[in-house]
């Protein structure tokens, strides 16, 4: 068994204002997703199945949250919002962020089924008010 440990950072989906530094609020509540999530490394990558892929992995969703609600699951690996590519925890941050209440919203999710395989998954919603 591999003991190597890669410290990752590990962020929750969001606290604070959106786009606070630039005085406006009127985007989406982003920590109402209900997300938990960390940018996917090429090590923990390699570990799920998913060679060579970028984006962002969910450790954890929120029991009743929006996240739930459109069938995320831990272990889900974020790669687009949108049509636009997530690489980093920054940019889903970013992406959530542009949001607006009410907006329609489509995730691009790779998803490691034991049966199936890799499957490419795509969560679906408004922006929750």
């Amino acid at each position: 068994m591999e003991t190597n440990v890669t410290v990752e950072a590990r962020d929750r989906v969001f606290s604070g204002s959106v786009n606070e530094k630039e005085g406006s609020s009127d985007g989406s509540s982003p920590e109402k997703f209900g997300l938990h999530a960390q940018t996917l490394s090429s090590e923990r990558a390699r570990h799920l199945g998913m060679q060579g892929q970028r984006g962002v992995i969910v450790s954890e969703v929120e029991p009743g949250s929006f996240a739930e609600d459109i069938g995320f699951a831990a272990g889900d690996a974020i790669v687009e919002v949108n049509h636009n590519s997530v690489d980093t925890f920054n940019g889903l941050h970013r992406a959530l962020s542009d949001l607006r209440k009410g907006q329609d919203v489509v995730f691009k999710v790779l998803r490691q089924d034991e049966k199936r395989g890799l499957l490419t998954v795509f969560p679906a919603g408004k922006v929750p008010a």
